[in-house]
């Protein structure tokens, strides 16, 4: 399972620097937002607040007392704890393509949020990926400044002649 994070920048300065530069900043920038996420809004898609703040669908009665009586809580994505659990190993790869940059949180063994009953139109995976505009807001408001700084300390590149 893996969730793709894009954020936009403006730059409006003169861009002196080379290419690798300008790859590394932005790749250091996206990971760092992938490792933000994951430390930061993770655990939120474990919660009641979080099933409210994502809009997950609403479990039927008759499984929120099964779960209840069965496990003691009603906390959404969670049966047995696993997924919560799994969902804490992860890698951040950061992807370029046509010319946006996305970070993108693999998480390998939240492979059980897959499964789906036939029965039912909950997608507990989409459900885990979804992201919150509020959060979308605040990677823009830390990571772009951040980039834009970096970008505008670089030294100008070097001619070769």
């Amino acid at each position: 399972m893996s969730l793709s994070l894009k954020i936009r920048t403006n730059f409006d300065g003169a861009l002196n620097a080379g290419k690798r530069d300008v790859e590394r900043i932005m790749r250091q920038e996206f990971e760092n937002i992938g490792e933000t996420w994951h430390r930061q809004h993770r655990k939120r898609h474990f919660t009641q607040y979080g099933a409210s703040l994502y809009g997950y669908e609403p479990r039927k009665p008759g499984y929120n007392r099964r779960k209840r009586k069965a496990k003691g809580h009603t906390l959404p994505l969670v049966w047995s704890g696993y997924s919560r659990l799994a969902s804490r190993i992860k890698s951040v790869r950061v992807v370029k393509s046509k010319g946006q940059y996305r970070a993108i949180v693999v998480m390998p063994a939240v492979r059980v949020l897959n499964f789906r009953n036939p029965k039912s139109c909950i997608n507990m995976r989409r459900e885990f990926e979804t992201i919150a505009p509020s959060e979308y807001n605040q990677y823009e408001k830390e990571a772009a400044p951040r980039i834009e700084r970096k970008l505008s300390r670089l030294p100008a590149k070097r001619k070769r002649g």
